[in-house]
């Protein structure tokens, strides 16, 4: 009997806990939208929604096992876990809310992907942590951070580096240099006088005094570089990769599992 009335009381906790959340909502559902809180409430009255129906089956399904004070403690338990698991959440959306508003209120909007990159880390570090992959500390969260940072902007400062870099020594430099030759050998051999600089020292809006030193210091000085990016370029990548694959180790050794 006692553990009929026990599981009974508990039931009707939970169902009274989401009635009286539900009305506190509909009370101040108007405060809480001018304010952008509405869609995270509403993502917790579903997680308690959730906990009210499935806390009466997960103890009709310990039935034969349990007793009342174990009942107690398994919804305290749950209980306790899911308030914390919506807290979080609610904590994370809002944080993730604030940070993309702020390009907006500064009328910056292209600085929403940098905003977003920085949130990535954090929210990858709390999967970890809620799916049990590293254990729940604030070590563990602060040190997930910097890994998943590690990751991703190691990778991005790797790739935008190297990406524009290689475009603008090959496809790019070398057209620049079969036109600009192009042009110069039309002009040199040509018996029309020509008004107009050339094209490269339009572009860069050089001056006529200026121009033939620029073009002779573009032609040879992008084949320099040309050569030593040939020369030097899969080795300098291979030591980014070895500086990630250490800085990476070592994060994930600060992390306990």
């Amino acid at each position: 009997m006692a553990k009929r009335l026990t599981f009974i009381a508990l039931t009707i906790t939970g169902l009274a806990g989401l009635a009286a959340a539900i009305w506190q909502a509909r009370r101040h559902w108007v405060w809480l939208g001018a304010r952008g809180l509405d869609g995270p409430v509403f993502l917790a009255l579903i997680f308690l929604g959730i906990f009210a129906l499935i806390i009466p089956l997960h103890l009709r399904g310990m039935w034969e096992r349990i007793t009342p004070l174990g009942m107690v403690r398994e919804f305290a338990v749950r209980g306790g876990l899911m308030l914390g698991t919506v807290t979080a959440v609610i904590i994370i959306l809002v944080l993730i809310a604030f940070i993309i508003s702020i390009p907006a209120s500064w009328e910056r909007p292209y600085l929403i992907l940098p905003a977003l990159l920085l949130l990535l880390p954090i929210v990858l570090s709390v999967i970890d942590i809620f799916k049990g992959i590293i254990q729940r500390t604030p070590a563990n969260l602060f040190w997930g951070y910097l890994k998943y940072s590690f990751e991703t902007y190691y990778i991005l400062l790797v790739q935008f580096g190297t990406i524009p870099i290689a475009f603008v020594l090959f496809p790019a430099g070398f057209f620049l240099q079969i036109i600009s030759l192009i042009e110069g050998g039309i002009r040199l051999f040509s018996d029309k006088a020509f008004d107009s600089l050339p094209l490269l020292c339009e572009w860069t809006n050089v001056g006529a005094s200026a121009c033939a030193p620029t073009l002779v210091t573009f032609h040879i000085g992008h084949l320099i570089l040309a050569g030593l990016g040939v020369v030097y370029g899969q080795r300098l990548l291979d030591k980014a990769a070895d500086g990630y694959a250490v800085g990476l180790e070592w994060l994930e050794g600060q992390i306990e599992y």
